[in-house]
């Protein structure tokens, strides 16, 4: 038993010689930053790697990880950082740690080599687009469509006789097509109601009525014939009543067509005027476009850079199996099956239950933090994985970080960003033809919230600078008047403030966003190009009046006056008819009285004539 003992003791030596020589240091560095480089899409470098078997520990003394949509600069870069995994869960091939110190965290700092990867590792794509990848896909496309501003165009002058040449109006005939078959239409009708001579109709079944003459009948027979005719002549106002019925229909809907005939018109006009205007392609200067135009390209940057994260981690969960055991399938006949019996106290395959950070960002702030339950199956420990940071500086900067990834049930990620009495010098706020100048003295502040849903994404991130000075270089000889009227308001802009928003779910995605400096830019500008843009426009404007008013004018006198004159003519043969209901209805009653009175009279003769017979 003792031999057998030894050698057991000698093979586990053994073993635990080799798992040492062969997981070094450098080969368990390489394997990690590959795994992190595939993920990032990245270079991730990790120096002075070091683990410890005997003491279960880990350290490192650098960490970068490259922003893979700017290589030259580290999305988060950390110092010294060391950590123990519990020893039993290794066992069961699972890593706990219970806490981990990152100091030397930052942000933004620059690299001293590219970051770029040659050839990014592939991953598994997903079956279907998610909202966060639907978003990004049209914030980008949005942008891309975006109008490209050239100021130069707004002090330029207008070659109008050469845009008025090229115009190809199309109204006119349109509109002169559409005369016709309104024309054909109202042809039809008015053979219709000749054809049907209602007129004479109508004149007949009068002379009928009027001939019946309840008073003047003296026997029940004559007044008996003459309930007969009345009959009749119901009959032949119930048939002129449904026609008349029938046709209203009909009628109603081409007189509604005929009448939409104008709205069609206007929309060719406005449609002959925006081609013209294209062709023209002259600058249009408002609020909602230019907004977009001066802050639109930084706030999509910066929101696809987050939700490129998100992403990424949410894409990572979902590939992520459960603990819960699997159940096998149907077993081979005659054959037993294993049951797998759920642990009492299960334990997920990763687990960082804690991280302390500290560090600084770009700008110097100095932050402190925690981010809880980095975890590979939610649902174990019950917990999403939350952080919250913030870091403050001794001009009063400061910040506040927080947010959740949590997939216990749909998936959701929330953040909530605030920054406040951040520097603005040597800041630039935009890369827009309209902000070329760095801030030269100046305080903001910013705030940024994010909410990403299984279906549904909202983002919101607003904006305001005090006390704002632009670095305006002095005024030289040959400055355009573009030039000009760019650095006349930013002169005037000591404050600058923006407001966006993103709503987005499945089927659409909605992005505004207004500026304080909106309305300053769009008064100059349009003061700049009022001049040749605004006359032009105007002449643009008349040149297809002049081509369409006509053939409008014709359509729309057409539609009334024809319109209006068999629509009378219907109604009053529609009351006409109704008329004459009513007096045959008043005849037959005058007959029924008639007749009754009769009936009466010839009982009240029989009685006297049997009272003198008894």
């Amino acid at each position: 038993m003792r031999k057998k003992g030894i050698i057991a003791l000698l093979v586990l030596a053994v073993l635990f010689v080799a798992i040492s020589l062969l997981l070094t240091d450098r080969w368990m560095e390489r394997r990690i930053e590959g795994l992190g480089t595939s993920i990032v899409g990245a270079k991730v470098e990790l120096d002075g790697f070091h683990l410890s078997l005997l003491k279960l520990s880990v350290r490192w003394d650098s960490l970068q990880v490259t922003n893979p949509n700017d290589t030259w600069t580290n999305l988060i870069a950390a110092g010294r950082t060391e950590f123990r995994m519990q020893a039993l869960p290794l066992l069961r091939k699972k890593i706990i740690i219970n806490n981990m110190q990152l100091t030397g965290v930052r942000s933004g700092v620059k690299r001293s080599t590219d970051g770029k990867v040659e050839k990014k590792i592939e991953i598994e794509k997903e079956e279907k687009p998610t909202i966060v990848s639907k978003t990004v896909q049209r914030l980008q496309a949005e942008m891309t469509a975006a109008p490209a501003w050239n100021l130069d165009k707004l002090a330029g002058k207008v070659n109008l006789d050469s845009i008025l040449a090229i115009l190809e109006i199309e109204s006119p005939s349109k509109i002169d097509s559409v005369k016709d078959d309104v024309q054909n239409r109202y042809a039809v009708w008015e053979k219709t109601f000749t054809e049907k001579n209602i007129a004479q109709e109508i004149k007949d079944i009068e002379l009928k009525i009027t001939g019946i003459k309840p008073q003047e009948l003296k026997t029940a027979v004559e007044i008996q014939n003459a309930l007969t005719t009345t009959k009749e002549v119901k009959t032949r106002i119930d048939d002129l009543q449904s026609w008349v019925k029938t046709t209203k229909n009909g009628f109603s809907g081409d007189l509604s067509a005929c009448l939409n005939t104008v709205t069609l018109a206007d929309d060719w006009i406005r449609q002959d005027y925006e081609r013209a205007m294209a062709k023209a392609n002259l600058p249009d200067i408002n609020v909602k476009t230019i907004g977009k135009f001066i802050f639109g390209s930084r706030v999509v940057n910066q929101v696809t850079q987050i939700l490129d994260i998100a992403g990424t981690v949410r894409y990572y969960s979902s590939k992520l199996k459960s603990d819960k055991p699997e159940k096998e399938k149907k077993p081979p006949r005659f054959k037993g099956q294993t049951i797998h019996f759920p642990l009492k106290h299960p334990v997920p395959d990763f687990w960082i239950k804690n991280i302390e950070l500290s560090g600084r960002t770009e700008n110097g702030i100095r932050m402190s933090g925690q981010v809880t339950d980095i975890v590979s199956q939610q649902a174990v420990v019950g917990r999403p994985t939350i952080f919250n940071i913030d870091g403050s500086r001794a001009d009063k900067a400061a910040l506040a970080l927080t947010g959740e990834f949590n997939y216990l049930d749909e998936p959701q990620e929330n953040f909530n960003l605030t920054v406040t009495n951040i520097s603005l010098t040597d800041m630039k706020l935009a890369e827009s033809p309209l902000l070329p100048y760095p801030v030269s003295n100046g305080s903001g502040t910013f705030t940024t919230e994010l909410n990403i849903g299984a279906s549904r994404l909202s983002f919101h991130q607003g904006f305001k600078g005090s006390d704002v000075v632009f670095a305006i270089p002095a005024e030289t000889a040959g400055i355009s008047k573009k030039d000009r009227i760019v650095r006349s308001v930013l002169r005037k802009a000591s404050t600058v403030t923006f407001d966006s928003g993103i709503k987005s779910n499945e089927d659409y995605t909605d992005f505004s966003l207004n500026s304080n400096l909106d309305e300053l830019f769009v008064a100059e500008l349009r003061s700049l190009a009022s001049g040749e843009i605004q006359n032009a426009r105007k002449k643009i404007e008349e040149h297809v009046a002049a081509q369409v008013d006509k053939s409008r004018a014709a359509l729309q006198s057409l539609v009334s006056e024809k319109g209006t004159a068999l629509q009378n003519q219907y109604a009053s043969y529609e009351q006409q008819v109704q008329e004459k209901v009513q007096m045959i209805e008043q005849k037959k009653q005058e007959l029924e009285k008639r007749l009754e009175e009769e009936k009466q009279g010839i009982q009240d003769e029989a009685k006297k004539r049997l009272k003198g017979i008894f």
